[in-house]
């Protein structure tokens, strides 16, 4: 299915990345895209439910949107903070 792919220096000099994709499998996009995807924690971001979750070499951190249809992931090695900062200017789980 469709995926999409953005990337962003974040102003800690760290990487941020944004990923959605229309997909029937999105745990295993999540995965890949994760590095590993160790389960930490569920956040609440602008009133959606994000799960946060690690690589597995605790290298990079992602914040996980799963709707519907679609996922809509901000990952990165940057902090937790600037991530949750990306994840709130999206409008996920809107319907316009």
């Amino acid at each position: 299915g469709p995926q999409l792919h953005i990337g962003y220096l974040a102003p800690d000099g760290g990487y941020a990345g944004l990923e959605e994709a229309h997909l029937a499998n999105t745990r295993l996009f999540v995965a890949m895209r994760s590095a590993g995807n160790v389960f930490r924690d569920v956040r609440t971001i602008n009133g959606q439910l994000w799960a946060h979750v690690q690589s597995d070499r605790k290298a990079q951190d992602s914040l996980v949107w799963y709707g519907p249809r679609s996922v809509v992931m901000v990952t990165g090695t940057t902090s937790v903070a600037n991530l949750e900062k990306l994840a709130a200017s999206l409008h996920v789980g809107s319907a316009g």
